[in-house]
């Protein structure tokens, strides 16, 4: 019991507590400030990654902004095209008044009137009238198919143009 007595003992403890103490705040400021740090440089990423997406979504929605511009353009002018295509049927669907209908047709399926003149064939012009309004509405139907097929490849080069433009600035 004498030696807890002994003031060297309390001393030397009461050092070891100090060192421990002062180790601990040491070693605790110094995870703070790694953390802190660590927290800084993490923060700092963020935001230049926030900063880069939306000079990214910016650049994008410029290029879809020029090219749905293009597009418009590309409808508009297939669209004043059907228009024009329109009315020029419209025009030789009302030419075509003055022809003859088809003649009424016998139980056997051919025509009354067995006047087909030396050939069987004919050229455009001694069609009857349904004949040449249905050839002529097959033919608008099939330029107007031409002319999507027309905008879509266009549209669709448009846009592969863009894309490989696109690429190209990444590389």
């Amino acid at each position: 019991m004498r030696a807890l007595l002994n003031p060297r003992l309390w001393i030397g403890l009461v050092i070891a507590a100090a060192l421990s103490y002062g180790l601990y705040w040491w070693h605790h400021d110094g995870y703070l400030g790694g953390k802190s740090e660590v927290q800084a440089l993490w923060d700092a990423d963020k935001a230049q990654v926030v900063m880069q997406s939306l000079e990214k979504r910016r650049q994008v929605s410029h290029e879809s902004g020029v090219l749905q511009t293009q597009a418009d353009a590309i409808l508009k002018d297939k669209d004043e095209k059907i228009r024009l295509l329109n009315s020029a049927v419209s025009a030789v669907l009302a030419s075509l008044r003055n022809r003859p209908a088809r003649p009424n047709e016998s139980g056997t399926g051919l025509p009354t009137d067995a006047s087909t003149g030396t050939s069987a064939s004919c050229t455009g012009a001694q069609l009857y009238r349904p004949d040449a309004e249905f050839l002529i509405g097959e033919s608008a139907r099939a330029d107007k198919l031409r002319l999507d097929l027309g905008q879509c490849q266009a549209q669709y080069n448009e846009y592969r143009e863009a894309v490989n433009q696109h690429d190209a600035a990444q590389n």
